[in-house]
């Protein structure tokens, strides 16, 4: 049926590499995370033109500016559009914002 022969177990071997030590950890042990970078999908943020400033909200990963650093610059329609500020959701900015914007009262938050 199967003429194959088990596979002798190298004990030495594997008590070797379970060893406390320095190269003792696994390689995803010292991975690190990305983080996303700019705009993010609900994110408000500040744009101008040079003559004026507009808020906006980037409500699809498709935005122009999503994923954009401060700073970048996106022509649309012929414009040249620059990324001042980015409030991120979650902060004290952000809220203020989504306030105005959706003219809620907000509650202590």
């Amino acid at each position: 049926m199967n003429n194959k022969k088990p596979r002798p177990f190298n004990k030495s071997k594997n008590e070797k590499s379970h060893q406390p030590g320095k190269n003792s950890q696994r390689p995803f042990f010292k991975t690190k995370l990305k983080a996303k970078s700019g705009a993010q999908q609900g994110d408000y943020i500040v744009i101008s033109d040079g003559k004026k400033k507009v808020t906006t909200r980037i409500n699809l990963p498709s935005h122009p500016f999503a994923k954009k650093e401060v700073g970048e610059m996106v022509t649309i329609k012929g414009v040249e559009w620059y990324l001042i500020k980015i409030m991120h959701q979650g902060t004290a900015a952000y809220k203020k914002v989504y306030d105005e914007d959706t003219q809620r009262e907000h509650y202590g938050y």
